[in-house]
């Protein structure tokens, strides 16, 4: 193992000195599959040494800031099986002759370590499950969009009353026979229909532009509503 201190081993691995051991594993771990997937299948010999020594210092790092017990981490010791020892420096002169006597990973062992590794991967960044489940969100209502010539009518099938007092009418217009009343608040289901053309409608010196829409009531009656006089949440009343 390389004469390293504590802090240059983890500026290696690339985590504070003072982490526990589930984030150092964890950072080891990511490092190791980003290795691997630098060497696709099929994998030479030498592509096995050469990735084994890349993973080397990183995993000499991590014993150094974790001098643990390798029989109390079946996984951590798995790896130190499978990790070769490190190369012997060769003397200068025969350096070219002796890279190519570097120990290698047997090919059929990196079929076995990479999976590993994987598992091992989705085991750390994947959290724990809560005892308590949680309440499942309920569904959005999907929106109608009804356009207009000029305007895009976006209505729920819950519309809100914004008046104090608005009238249910059999037919799209202000000649229709009154069905009921609905009063600030109260919630009307849109059916889907709207008036081909807009009318106009004066209240308190305001004048409102806008298309009848046809509604069901709470108590099931079906009639037309003004459509600036409901919306799909409830605002501050109109008058």
């Amino acid at each position: 193992m390389s004469h390293i201190s504590k802090q240059q081993a983890a500026d290696r691995l690339g985590v504070p000195q003072k982490c526990n051991w589930e984030q150092a594993r964890t950072v080891y771990n990511l490092k190791v599959v980003h290795i691997h997937s630098a060497y696709p299948q099929p994998r030479t010999k030498e592509d096995e040494a050469m990735r084994a020594d890349e993973i080397r210092p990183f995993y000499e790092a991590l014993r150094l800031l974790f001098p643990i017990d390798l029989s109390k981490d079946p996984v951590l010791q798995q790896m130190a099986a499978a990790m070769p020892p490190p190369a012997p420096t060769p003397p200068p002169a025969a350096k070219k002759d002796n890279r190519a006597k570097k120990p290698s990973t047997p090919g059929g062992l990196a079929v076995v370590i990479i999976p590993l590794f994987l598992v091992m991967l989705a085991v750390a960044i994947v959290p724990k499950e809560s005892n308590s489940s949680p309440e499942p969100e309920p569904e959005a209502e999907a929106p109608t969009v009804v356009r207009t010539t000029d305007t895009v009518f976006v209505a729920k099938p819950t519309l809100y009353v914004l008046t104090k007092l608005i009238a249910v009418r059999d037919q799209p217009t202000m000649k229709g026979a009154w069905v009921m009343g609905l009063h600030y608040g109260d919630q009307v289901f849109y059916l889907g229909e709207t008036a081909k053309s807009k009318d106009k409608i004066t209240i308190n010196r305001k004048t409102y532009i806008d298309r009848w829409v046809k509604v069901r009531t709470q108590s099931g009656e079906e009639g037309w509503v003004f459509g600036a006089f409901v919306h799909y949440y409830l605002k501050e009343p109109l008058n």
